[in-house]
């Protein structure tokens, strides 16, 4: 028997979070990468810096068969809730946002990601994803939020 792969579940951003998507009273699927790039980089505990020795880390990432790969960090969550927004705490998110999405390119599920973070004013910050996986664009993310570090 051949079983389809529905996906996960569909989170959608709000500004309270994550949402399911539920269309007619149906859970709607992602059969791409949306919720799961979205969980790399908002998931887990807002206050895990992801430092080595960290006793804040999600709860979900303390059981014995959580591979590195399955863990939920967000290192670039805790920059943004943390540091103040500035050029330098901007290009601090952009790596800590590839490294939160960096389980992609290890499990082969993509090539590359690009991030591209700017500010659109003293506490609001545009963050761009693309995913490319053999020169196609298998999942593509844009987020308007506030860096509310420092405020």
């Amino acid at each position: 028997m051949s079983e389809e792969f529905a996906g996960d579940v569909l989170l959608l951003d709000t500004e309270n979070g994550g949402q399911i998507s539920v269309i007619n009273g149906l859970i709607m699927p992602d059969k791409r990468f949306t919720t799961s790039v979205f969980l790399s980089l908002f998931g887990g505990n807002n206050n895990d810096s992801g430092r080595v020795d960290n006793n804040k880390t999600w709860w979900g990432n303390r059981f014995n068969n959580t591979s590195e790969v399955e863990k939920l960090v967000s290192r670039f969550q805790s920059i943004t809730k943390t540091l103040p927004l500035t050029v330098k705490n901007i290009n601090l998110a952009q790596q800590a946002a590839k490294d939160d999405l960096s389980w992609m390119i290890q499990e082969g599920i993509a090539d590359d990601i690009t991030v591209d973070i700017k500010a659109v004013n003293k506490s609001k910050i545009e963050l761009n994803v693309v995913v490319i996986k053999d020169g196609t664009l298998i999942d593509k993310g844009n987020w308007t939020l506030q860096w509310e570090g420092g405020e």
